[in-house]
C-alpha cells in the first residue's frame, strides 16, 4: 500500500474531454468483492453514478480486491478527481453501514488516455478460448451489459462495456473483449 496518495499527473487538472483508466484498491487488498451480490452491487451503481458527472464508463472490471474504469469527460463540467472522490465517499458510506469494514485504500491509480491510445475499435466480440457459458451473468453498464468469469468460485471478475463504447465501434453493445496486444 502507498505511504500515501498515489501521485497526480502534475499540471494536469483531470477536468473536461479526457480519456482516464482508473483503478481503485480496497483497503489491505480485502478480497471485499469476492462475492458475487457485493460485485453486482457495486457493478450496478458504475454507469449512473458517473454519467451524473459527465462521464461515459466505456468499460470497467470488478475484480476481488479493486475496480477498474475506462472513463470519458463528456463535457467541460466533467471532473474525475471529483468524481471518484464521491464515488469511493458513497460506497465506502454503505459498505461501512453493511460490514463495519473500511471499504477503499487512499487516492486512485490513474492512466490520463491519449485519444488513439485505446481505439474503440481494439474491442471485438470475439471469446477466444472461453464458452458462452463460461460468460453468463449479465450486470448493469451504461446501456450495455457484461458478463462474470464463472469458471472457479474463487474467478470473480465481473466486467461491462458501456453503450456508446460499442455504438463508436459499430458493434453489438454486449460482451466485448479487448484484443490482446
Amino acid at each position: 500500500m502507498w505511504e500515501g496518495r498515489p501521485p497526480r499527473v502534475k499540471g494536469f487538472d483531470y477536468r473536461g474531454y479526457q480519456r482516464y483508466l482508473i483503478t481503485l484498491t480496497t483497503r489491505f487488498r480485502a478480497r471485499s468483492f469476492a462475492e458475487s451480490r457485493a460485485a453486482d452491487a457495486l457493478a450496478a451503481q458504475i454507469g449512473p453514478f458517473f454519467a451524473a458527472r459527465h462521464l461515459d464508463v466505456l468499460a470497467y472490471c470488478v475484480m476481488p480486491d479493486h475496480l477498474h474504469l475506462l472513463l470519458e469527460g463528456t463535457s467541460d463540467g466533467a471532473d474525475l478527481r471529483e468524481a471518484v472522490r464521491a464515488w469511493k465517499q458513497r460506497t465506502a458510506y454503505d459498505w461501512k453501514v453493511r460490514t463495519g469494514l473500511q471499504l477503499w485504500q487512499p487516492g486512485f491509480h490513474d492512466r490520463v488516455l491519449r485519444r488513439a491510445t485505446i481505439p474503440l475499435s481494439s474491442f471485438d466480440t470475439s471469446y477466444g478460448t472461453r464458452s458462452e457459458q463460461d460468460w453468463s451473468m449479465p450486470c448493469a453498464t451504461t446501456g450495455g451489459w457484461g458478463r462474470r468469469d464463472t469458471r472457479s468460485p474463487s474467478s470473480r471478475t465481473m466486467f461491462g462495456i458501456g453503450s456508446r463504447a460499442g455504438s463508436e465501434a459499430g458493434l453489438k453493445t454486449g460482451s466485448y473483449v479487448p484484443k490482446p496486444v
